[in-house]
């Protein structure tokens, strides 16, 4: 390969930039969908973190932040066909979207996962925030019934488990060798935001379950009621 270095990332950019062009032809209602759900998530961290609780809950906060500007750099990522990191950011999504709920009532976890470099489990995570006790905990703390759920874990389990396969490389995800690699088909963008919506409306159906925000968000973002 005679190329230099800045002449490979020149003919990406330029690849990629095309791919953004076709991408801009195409009607984006469920984009829409997925931007409000994003910025609910990002208000839900700021009203929680304005109101009166531990020290340990204000650094989850944080937390929210970091949710909202994943779920935009990866859907970003697939609107270019860069396809492999848009799914890895959203794997992460659901990671650091279930730790939120997890680390609010585990001040001990928090900080070994801050500070300890601890790690956390999504599957141990779904199961924490979907038991028996910690349900029967939550429903004592807002006085209001908890459903079959806080956290659907067919949707969240099944879609991790499809996440995962390509951060570790299953062959069944490889593109490299593919005649229209890293060139923007509509069918995958398509499959990515379907995918993506599905993931974060499950979030913010879960904080609204856990957190007693949901009024304060739709009284923000009133277009959720159509949600």
């Amino acid at each position: 390969m005679k190329k230099t270095p800045e002449e490979i990332l020149d003919e990406l950019s330029q690849k990629f930039d095309k791919n953004r062009k076709s991408w801009s032809t195409l009607n984006h209602q469920d984009l829409s969908k997925l931007f409000l759900l994003a910025m609910a998530i990002a208000e839900i961290g700021q009203v929680l973190q304005q109101s009166a609780i531990p020290q340990h809950q204000k650094r989850c906060c944080v937390i929210f932040d970091e949710i909202f500007s994943d779920i935009i750099t990866a859907t970003f990522l697939a609107t270019c066909a860069i396809d492999k990191p848009a799914n890895i950011i959203l794997r992460r999504v659901m990671e650091l979207g279930i730790a939120v709920i997890y680390l609010w009532d585990m001040p001990h976890i928090m900080c070994s996962w801050e500070d300890l470099d601890h790690d956390l489990s999504f599957s141990e995570m779904v199961n924490h925030v979907n038991s028996d006790g910690y349900k029967k905990y939550v429903s004592e703390s807002l006085d209001r019934p908890i459903e079959e759920y806080i956290a659907n874990p067919i949707i969240l389990k099944s879609y991790y488990g499809k996440l995962s396969d390509i951060v570790h490389g299953k062959i069944t995800s490889f593109e490299s060798d593919l005649p229209n690699r890293f060139t923007f088909i509509k069918d995958d963008w398509s499959y990515f935001v379907i995918n993506a919506l599905s993931i974060v409306k499950t979030l913010v159906d879960a904080y609204f379950k856990r957190f007693s925000v949901k009024d304060k968000i739709i009284e923000i973002l009133p277009a959720l009621k159509r949600l």
